[in-house]
């Protein structure tokens, strides 16, 4: 059996101003001027080939000596370690997408293509900031967890006039309004 690897490939220049490229570890946050990382689907990492801000190009590829990624930051995109499933916080993990930032989270991770088949499953979910995760694309979790929380914040509860969508488009506004106005 031949293993699927998922690969974030983004390299540029970091602008002094501005850190472009980064990674985060339990222990520490790494900032480079290039990043490149490979990973499989099951959150392992093969290899780490960075450019230090001293412009020391660094490869990690000993499993052993491995640092446990918690977040990869490259240009305009974060990848965080979570939960495949998020009722289930200690098994299996993966790298998605953060696509909504703030106090409360939006990961989005979608079906890819290989060889012309559909790898992969589609990943909807919200951090709350008890750390628990969420599937938004559930109508209970929805009713029961999402929508109480959200209307408890007096500003947001006054200013957002939606319905409650769970289709990406909406639920990403609806939660980057609640982050803009609920610290």
């Amino acid at each position: 059996m031949i293993p699927i690897i998922t690969m974030g490939y983004l390299i540029g220049n970091a602008q002094s101003d501005k850190m472009k490229y980064y990674f985060v570890t339990k222990k520490d946050t790494v900032f480079c001027k290039k990043l490149r990382y490979d990973v499989t689907p099951a959150a392992h990492i093969n290899e780490i080939d960075y450019t230090d801000m001293q412009g020391k190009q660094i490869v990690l590829k000993d499993k052993k000596n491995m640092p446990e990624v918690l977040t990869f930051h490259t240009d305009k995109e974060t990848e965080d370690k979570i939960p495949i499933k998020p009722n289930q916080p200690k098994s299996y993990q993966r790298y998605t997408s953060r696509v909504v930032d703030g106090k409360l989270k939006v990961y989005l991770g979608t079906r890819g293509v290989l060889n012309g088949s559909t790898t992969g499953m589609y990943r909807f979910f919200i951090k709350m900031p008890d750390g628990k995760f969420y599937k938004i694309n559930s109508g209970r979790n929805m009713k029961k967890v999402i929508k109480p929380y959200l209307i408890k914040c007096k500003e947001f509860n006054d200013k957002y006039k939606g319905n409650f969508k769970r289709d990406e488009s909406s639920f990403m506004d609806m939660i980057g309004l609640y982050n803009s106005l609920c610290k």
